[in-house]
Parts: structure tokens; sequence; C-alpha cells
């Protein structure tokens, strides 16, 4: 399975600007998920930030391109932070094949990790290995925020079934689950992954 399930990250074409930092569009690019662990921030209580794919402190002339920022959870962001194992004096080179990263609005990153059924993500090359033991995904609540962008889905679909229903015990019982759904949801998002 994709990390980013059945979302296909792509992109825009444009500059930024120090009076925008195009979060919104990024949201909007990376469907509200983190790039690297593929975490929903609405089903999640993490908060979202723009990572720099190569870093600016090492790559200036990348720090102004769109093309080089990801949406990230906080998480991704303060692990990955300034590390960048790639020497290449191009800079275009973005692992040495064991170690790096892989830019997750490319296709090549299905290639190098997957996500498996219970939710925990699994690195299916050395870049991939490297990147799961970077980003801590082995030691980190990856397979419960996955779990619980899984019930609200769930959640949400009860609720619009909901909004359809004509039958007053269907509907009483879903209110009742759709209920329950929430408390629990509550409860989960309040645990913070660090």
């Amino acid at each position: 399975m994709r990390i980013h399930k059945d979302f296909k990250i792509r992109r825009r074409e444009f500059e930024i600007t120090k009076k925008n930092d195009r979060k919104a569009e990024l949201n909007e690019d990376f469907h509200g998920i983190c790039g690297y662990c593929g975490k929903n921030f609405l089903a999640t209580n993490c908060e979202a930030q723009i990572d720099h794919f190569r870093p600016k402190s090492r790559f200036p002339e990348y720090a102004d391109k769109y093309s080089n920022l990801v949406l990230s959870c906080k998480v991704c962001n303060n692990k990955k932070n300034k590390d960048w194992p790639s020497a290449d004096p191009e800079k275009t080179i973005t692992d040495d094949a064991k170690k790096g990263y892989i830019d997750p609005a490319s296709e090549e990153y299905d290639l190098h990790l997957e996500r498996l059924e219970d939710g925990s993500i699994r690195g299916k090359t050395d870049v991939g290995n490297y990147m799961v033991e970077r980003f801590g995904f082995n030691f980190r609540l990856i397979k419960e925020c996955f779990q619980i962008w899984l019930l609200y889905e769930e959640t949400e679909k009860i609720r619009l079934k909901m909004e359809k229903s004509e039958n007053s015990i269907d509907k009483s019982y879903t209110v009742e689950l759709l209920f329950q759904l929430n408390d629990l949801l509550k409860l989960i998002h309040m645990k913070k992954e660090t």
C-alpha cells in the first residue's frame, strides 16, 4: 500500500515570495497530509509545517523554490531537520543509493517506502530504510495515526449516510455510533505524537 493512500501529490509550478509562504497551496497539493509519513492533519493532533526538502541552510538557492517545499508534520520536519547525506556538487542527487531522501511528490517515493496493512511504514530499499530510521517511523505513532485516519474517514461516511437516511431507527443508531466514534477520535486526537 502507498504511504499517501490513493492521493497523488503534485506541486504547482511557481516561485514563492516572502509575503506568501504558500502553505495553503501546499496543503491542497499534498491533500492535507504529511508528505513524509502520510499523516492526515484533519484526523490527528499534529501541526502542519513547511519543510525545505533540500535544507535552505545548505542550499540557499532552493529556499524560494516551491518545488523544494514539502507539507510536513512537525515531527517529520524536526527529525529530518538539516540532514542531507548526499555530497553531490551539482545538488541534483538526493541520495547515494544507501542514504538520502526521496521527494514525496515524486513517483519514485513509492519505490522506496510502503505502508503495511497495520498502518506501519517499511523501507523497500536501502534509501527507504534510511528514511524509516531517520524519521523514526518504527518508534512513532505511525500505525495509530493511520488507523485514526481510517476511522475519521469511516465517521465521515456514517455522517453522510445519516444525513441521507429517512429511517428514524437507522438514524438514532447511526447518531449514537457517530457520537461514540467522535468521542473516541477526540481522546485519540488529544494524544500528540512526539
